[in-house]
């Protein structure tokens, strides 16, 4: 009997791996709204919601954050399988939030924050667009909350993305593309130091994420979506979505072409989701959308 009960026991935690495996989940934000779909069950305008997270559901942030630089989020990058969340806000902070217990383990006041990153040994990079006390790249320690602990000027800096490789950052602002070295990221004084950079080929510069295979960088830009070959460093057009205007995010799910973007309808906003291969469309209308991310687990 007790052998039966374990193989049952086996048998379901089998069956939970699977689906949490199988559910093909993204996330997005747009508001105040962090929200996770069952991508794999939704269709049309009837997305799937398994979890969804606002600023007002954390009581150990400042009210500040709560009601004011939370607000609207700009990003929403998953880390630890998808358990946790990088948050940025144009309203002025960043966090980290967990989906198993809604609580905000740090917080940052961050002027017009676009992106964040995680670094390695605990740090976080931050993309500052324009604002007083903004046009920056910061790195901060996600177990000291609102502490800066370096930056560097980028003007509009939207875009940061780590190479664990290369131990490199790449930083996306206004009409460049750098490449930073971060000295001493192991202690509690880091430091920045650019080694390279490069002009764009449009202006605007706003999303930057990894191509599949992670030899190319993709970004998207005011007029189109641009590749860059990081051997040879050379910029290209990306094809599937060359001139397409104003793409606010894109993401690739792991292992395969799966392409997801989000591109504004109206100012900076859409109410849609869209994919490529095969090319298929998800409506939010209740939420003014900006970034979507597929949740690759390893």
């Amino acid at each position: 009997m007790k052998q039966i009960y374990l193989n049952s026991i086996f048998c379901l935690c089998l069956q939970i791996l699977f689906f949490h495996l199988s559910a093909q989940e993204i996330v997005f934000c747009g508001d105040d709204k962090l929200t996770v779909v069952n991508y794999a069950a939704s269709k049309d305008s009837i997305p799937v919601i398994v979890w969804q997270w606002q600023p007002k559901m954390s009581n150990e942030i400042p009210r500040l954050f709560s009601e004011k630089y939370l607000q609207t989020l700009d990003e929403c990058k998953p880390i630890n399988n998808g358990n946790d969340f990088l948050i940025a806000s144009s309203k002025g902070a960043v966090a980290l939030v967990s989906r198993l217990t809604n609580k905000v383990s740090f917080y940052a006041e961050a002027p017009n924050a676009h992106s964040i990153e995680l670094l390695p040994h605990n740090k976080v990079a931050v993309a500052l667009s324009t604002a007083d006390n903004g046009n920056a790249i910061r790195i901060y320690d996600l177990s000291q909350s609102d502490k800066i602990l370096c930056s560097d000027y980028s003007y509009s800096a939207h875009g940061v993305i780590w190479d664990n490789n290369k131990q490199v950052l790449y930083t996306l602002n206004y009409d460049e593309l750098s490449i930073y070295k971060i000295e001493h990221l192991s202690t509690d004084k880091p430091s920045l130091k650019k080694l390279e950079t490069y002009k764009i080929p449009d202006r605007s510069g706003h999303d930057l994420q990894w191509m599949p295979g992670k030899k190319q960088l993709i970004f998207t830009t005011e007029f189109g979506v641009f590749t860059f070959d990081i051997a040879a460093k050379i910029f290209a057009p990306f094809k599937d979505l060359e001139a397409q205007k104003d793409v606010k995010s894109i993401s690739f799910q792991a292992n395969s072409n799966r392409l997801m973007y989000i591109q504004s309808e109206e100012r900076w906003w859409s109410f849609h989701i869209n994919f490529l291969q095969p090319k298929q469309q998800l409506a939010i209308p209740s939420i003014r959308l900006y970034k979507a991310r597929w949740i690759n687990t390893k």
